[in-house]
């Protein structure tokens, strides 16, 4: 994401552009060749100056998509991606406001050498992305036989599931709802989310660097929360191929205001709590009295008793809201993930993620 203070200039862009331009013989060509190469060559990793305002003023307008590849090592500051990521996303709605991007991962992982900072490295720098409010993410490789096929979801030839697979399964299904502020210190990095039912508190320890460190996680209404289980996750001692994660239960002390547990280094905590009253409405669950689904661009909903319908886009936005009852309708201004809310006036409020497409 930072380059371009060694590389080439718009003058020398321009000389390059000339230069083939005018080709007349096979001297001019290698003149031309030479005097390219020595831009191309340096290292575009260099330099401090950041190349997405360029990019952002000669695109900016026609796209609603902010594609990003990040294959990190976990040898820098992991704290910092969350930061650029938001800087990369501002830096395009300072220049359009009235436009909305979709933040992708269109490529990522965690590739260092060492396949227990791998591990660690790739839960960490899911769950930063996800804290900078990357909506899409495309991890790579699906199958494929780099570096012996240990950073791929499924070996190449036995189609054998590794350590990423697991990774991207357990926070794919636990980390549910809204993503809950924390305050921490550097140490650790933690990751909360909440959707009314079940509290998941994510602990990872890749910065802990040789002694356990005890945690403790403060919430005045931990009283009203159960713990499921608390479970650790860590690299095995060799790296042999298919490469998987190491699952034990996590003792935890409890309090009416607070937990405490270890995290060693290198190590991945996951503790999950369900709210004891259910108050709080889960996310999503609709009866059988209302049926939703997506077709050309639109949503269709029936609903056999009078209800308000609200749809809004992945940003937030509110494309449409209306009473109804039976079907309708309702036209979306483009493909994307959409929230449909359905509020009745004596019954609760449900909600419903669905994918429109062309």
């Amino acid at each position: 994401m930072t380059g371009t203070k060694e590389r080439t200039t718009s003058s020398q862009w321009e000389t390059i552009r000339q230069m083939y331009q005018n080709i007349a013989s096979k001297a001019d060509t290698e003149a031309a060749d030479t005097y390219a190469d020595q831009y191309k060559n340096t290292d575009i990793r260099s330099g401090n100056e950041k190349w997405w305002s360029n990019v952002a003023d000669e695109c900016g307008a026609y796209i609603d998509m902010i594609s990003v590849h990040w294959y990190y090592s976990g040898t820098s500051n992991m704290g910092s991606m969350t930061n650029s990521l938001q800087q990369l996303r501002q830096l395009f709605k300072t220049k359009y406001p009235d436009r909305e991007y979709t933040m992708c991962m269109t490529e990522y992982n965690c590739n260092n050498d060492d396949h227990k900072k791998g591990i660690a490295g790739l839960f960490d720098g899911i769950g930063r992305f996800l804290m900078a409010g990357v909506e899409i993410a495309n991890f790579w490789p699906l199958r494929n036989s780099i570096d012996g096929h240990r950073r791929s979801i499924l070996h190449a030839d036995t189609k054998e599931e590794g350590y990423a697979y697991q990774v991207l399964k357990l926070m794919g299904n636990n980390l549910k709802g809204s993503i809950v502020g924390v305050n921490s210190e550097d140490i650790i990095f933690p990751m909360v989310t909440y959707d009314g039912s079940q509290l998941t508190v994510l602990a990872g320890g890749f910065a802990v660097a040789s002694q356990p460190v005890y945690v403790t996680m403060s919430l005045p209404e931990m009283d009203q929360f159960t713990l499921i289980d608390a479970k650790s996750y860590d690299a095995p001692a060799l790296n042999t191929v298919p490469i998987r994660l190491v699952e034990n239960d996590v003792p935890v002390t409890l309090s009416e205001t607070a937990c405490t547990f270890k995290l060693l280094p290198l190590q991945t905590i996951m503790l999950r709590f369900k709210k004891n009253d259910g108050t709080l409405i889960p996310e999503i669950p609709l009866n059988n009295k209302i049926n939703i689904f997506a077709e050309n661009r639109s949503i269709n909903i029936y609903s056999e008793e009078n209800v308000m319908v609200s749809v809004y886009s992945i940003h937030g936005v509110k494309t449409a809201q209306m009473f109804t009852t039976g079907f309708t309708k309702v036209p979306v201004p483009a493909p994307g993930l959409y929230f449909v809310r359905i509020d009745r006036p004596i019954s609760t409020q449900e909600v419903r993620k669905i994918m429109v497409s062309d």
